[in-house]
């Protein structure tokens, strides 16, 4: 070693650092392209996050767990013989706490409680169970009843 610094230095690293700023700007080059092309990113059918058509998963949630103020919940009672649930302290999607007026939906199966907008956005992202505990967050879809056979002629 010759003042602290090592005597065997080689290019290596420094090759290194080249390929991977090579390998980045290749990377953004046909990013680029593809969007001037008209190709889709992956993120590009959400805005923010939101995709822009909702699921049929998203509107049956409404439908089957409708909007209500939290103020207007009562503790539900946790099934069987167990002492009545109490309401939770704020929502486990976004970890925001729940205020009197705040607009929640409460799962059917589990009766787990989400702000509104939390679940919806997770339903619309085509999730079909509940967050928390994976429960399904809606009943399943009735089967089509079979149309009858007709009779063989006699």
């Amino acid at each position: 070693m010759l003042m602290g610094f090592p005597v065997g230095y080689s290019e290596t690293p420094k090759l290194l650092l080249h390929l991977l700023f090579l390998l980045d700007h290749l990377r953004r080059l046909s990013s680029w392209l593809l969007r001037l092309a008209g190709a889709a990113d992956a993120d590009a059918d959400t805005d923010a996050g939101h995709p822009r058509h909702p699921c049929a998963a998203a509107q049956r949630l409404e439908e089957h767990s409708p909007a209500v103020r939290f103020d207007s919940l009562s503790c539900g009672s946790g099934g069987g013989v167990t002492a009545p649930r109490p309401l939770p302290e704020g929502c486990c999607v976004c970890l925001g706490d729940f205020h009197a007026a705040a607009e929640v939906r409460r799962a059917r199966g589990c009766r787990h409680v989400f702000h509104r907008a939390c679940l919806d956005r997770w339903a619309a992202h085509g999730h079909r169970t509940c967050p928390l505990c994976r429960t399904p967050l809606l009943p399943p879809l009735p089967l089509p009843l079979p149309l009858p056979l007709p009779l063989p002629p006699s």
